[in-house]
């Protein structure tokens, strides 16, 4: 049987396997969605720049332990419509199997498949600390053990020493996976953690759904920054917080400052406020503070924005508000010309 779509690959390379959305923050996609979206009757749900961003991870299923586990970060191209452009897909798959050979049974006797994606066009890159929580969550997941960076992070949250340039991002991004263990070690080291440790958390927390106690740390320490960047970075790890009155909050202390005009704290909420950015209250106040970045800005942020199916209907409804400023009709106009 001809192969048509990716899904179908690992069900003949009879493997177990998982999927993961890696585009803005990791999070795990049921596999019904996954074939859904390959069959093309579905948009990605989280599109990112446009494109979608899954991250396969297999192994083989008589591997009990998982000691062979896989992991294929993809970027796949989208439709006007947010669907799988099926072409590419076809592509990706007619080069994937010219790289096994043409034996997608290969998996199956124990063969390494980390080299088949080499030159691959839609293979993605992920960057430092985007790698770390892959692996962190990944592993996590699997059941495997934290790498060794995560005891010296365990020891600088606990107060056991103060050497904050010699912890790793890979133990951090660890430690964030178990912030259910540690919730009261990092409420408790929040406040007065140093900006560079504080930075890198809140990349690793975003991927978390965290609870509203950590949360509330956070916001906080986001209530008492008066620096763009940082206010940026904490609402990062805010932004995934399971009780959204504590990322409503956040949202409503950035848009009410002058920080909200920074372009790092637009692209920000345009990329991680999203379900809050569809309320009436945000909205307006949202797009004005866009507006005032300027009309190559504004077009640049709302083109991404526009693509997400569940932002653009409040976008477009905000757009028509008579109330908009002169300005914001500027920018609105510059976006439908382009």
């Amino acid at each position: 049987m001809a192969l048509t779509s990716i899904h179908q690959l690992l069900q003949q390379m009879d493997v177990a396997w998982r999927c993961y959305d890696s585009g803005v923050r990791i999070e795990k996609l049921d596999k019904d969605s996954w074939q859904r979206f390959e069959a093309g009757e579905l948009p990605y749900p989280k599109p990112y720049l446009r494109q979608a961003w899954p991250t396969l991870v297999f192994w083989p299923r008589q591997d009990k332990h998982k000691q062979q586990v896989q992991v294929w970060k993809l970027r796949l191209p989208l439709d006007e419509q947010g669907k799988l452009d099926l072409p590419s897909r076809d592509r990706f798959l007619q080069q994937l199997l010219t790289a096994l050979g043409k034996n997608a049974e290969a998996a199956a006797a124990g063969e390494q498949l980390s080299a088949v994606l080499d030159g691959n066009p839609f293979v993605a890159q992920a960057g430092e600390e985007k790698q770390a929580n892959l692996n962190a969550i990944i592993g996590q997941q699997l059941g495997k053990i934290p790498s060794q960076f995560y005891a010296p992070c365990l020891e600088f949250f606990s107060a056991q020493h103060d050497d904050w340039q010699s912890l790793g991002l890979q133990g951090l991004a660890d430690l964030a996976c178990r912030w259910q263990q540690h919730q009261a070690l990092l409420c408790q080291a929040i406040p007065d953690l140093p900006e560079p440790v504080l930075a890198s958390l809140c990349h690793c927390l975003e991927h978390q759904p965290i609870s509203r106690e950590l949360g509330q740390a956070l916001l906080a320490r986001l209530q008492r920054s008066d620096d763009a960047s940082q206010q940026a970075l904490i609402f990062r790890g805010l932004s995934h917080c399971r009780e959204p009155e504590c990322v409503r909050a956040g949202l409503s202390t950035l848009l009410s400052q002058a920080s909200a005009e920074q372009i790092e704290v637009l692209a920000t909420l345009a990329s991680r406020a999203g379900p809050y950015l569809i309320e009436a209250p945000f909205c307006l106040v949202f797009l004005e503070h866009l507006a005032s970045a300027g009309n190559e800005v504004f077009v640049a942020l709302m083109s991404e924005l526009m693509f997400q199916p569940q932002l653009r209907p409040a976008l477009m409804a905000a757009m028509r508000q008579p109330q908009r400023s002169e300005r914001l009709s500027a920018a609105i106009g510059a976006l439908f010309k382009a």
